[in-house]
């Protein structure tokens, strides 16, 4: 008898935890600044020939070069090596992402290649996978992607 009462009560405590979250709830991991820290194309590293690849970990992890803040009101800012980007930005629980109504609000275009690729693919990203700790954002064809750790 207690086995089915101890049962019971965590099938109880399950569904109200589980109601108790919403999609706010999950949305909370994209809200601050992120840095990138990494970037594959169609499968492979970052490369435009050369030093590229050293050059491209250069741009990721020194003084945090490359970021994206994501505010809780649907707005953005991308910031590259020579730019900054700013715009909207909507999510969903299916896992697809869109920034949309973006300018070049600061700054020059990017100039190099891989400036280039990672400015690009986060305008054009359409899904995302990713946790409280990092996040990814996905092309349509899904070899190329950014890797960002969160801030928080």
């Amino acid at each position: 008898m207690s086995k089915i009462k101890y049962l019971i009560l965590f099938v109880s405590l399950t569904c109200l935890g589980l109601a108790a979250c919403d999609n706010k709830d999950d949305m909370a991991i994209f809200y601050g600044t992120h840095y990138a820290t990494g970037m594959l194309k169609n499968g492979q590293p970052l490369s435009d020939g050369g030093d590229s690849i050293k050059n491209a970990r250069i741009l990721f992890y020194k003084n945090n070069t490359l970021s994206l803040f994501l505010s809780s009101t649907g707005t953005f800012t991308l910031k590259g090596a020579s730019s900054e980007y700013t715009g909207s930005w909507s999510t969903n629980q299916k896992g697809e992402i869109s920034f949309t109504d973006y300018t070049l609000s600061n700054g020059t275009a990017e100039t190099d290649q891989i400036g280039q690729e990672y400015i690009n693919l986060v305008l054009n990203a359409t899904y995302y996978q990713g946790d409280n700790n990092q996040f990814s954002l996905y092309d349509k064809k899904g070899g190329t992607y950014v890797l960002f750790k969160n801030s928080h």
